[in-house]
């Protein structure tokens, strides 16, 4: 008997700073999706990320405020975008995730940060909300 591993439920969150503008990107694909289907129907989960307010949460210091926000349900997986304008981009300091809050049975977070003069992958996990901005690498 052949057994194989099952790939928990997974999410892709892109996060790109450049000057005043913060643009948050995600993704489910089809392995997540398959597995998240299990316990809520794809027309559910794609309602949930729809309605959220934030996909990820910018610190207030910053004075972010949306300006865009988008989900696409496809045959074989979900994306959307949420972009925000910062008056003080200087003070994103972290980006606090928020997509558990829409997606409890979600167990890791994938996330890639880009800014102009930095790129960093990192993982966050339901007890682990946080991504740290690095101190010096934004304009």
């Amino acid at each position: 008997m052949l057994h194989r591993a099952v790939e928990p439920a997974r999410m892709g969150l892109d996060i790109s700073i450049s000057g005043e503008n913060l643009t948050l990107y995600i993704a489910l694909k089809e392995e997540s999706l398959s597995v998240l289907k299990k316990k809520m129907d794809v027309g559910l989960l794609y309602g949930q990320l729809k309605r959220m307010s934030y996909f990820a949460l910018p610190p207030a210091a910053a004075r972010c405020r949306v300006k865009g926000h988008k989900v696409n349900q496809g045959a074989d997986q979900i994306n959307g975008f949420q972009a925000f304008h910062c008056e003080r981009p200087e003070q994103l300091k972290f980006i606090d995730v928020k997509l558990y809050d829409a997606l409890p049975d979600l167990k890791a977070v994938d996330v890639w940060l880009t800014t102009e003069k930095w790129q960093n992958k990192t993982v966050v996990y339901p007890d682990k909300l946080q991504v740290i901005i690095k101190s010096g690498v934004l304009k």
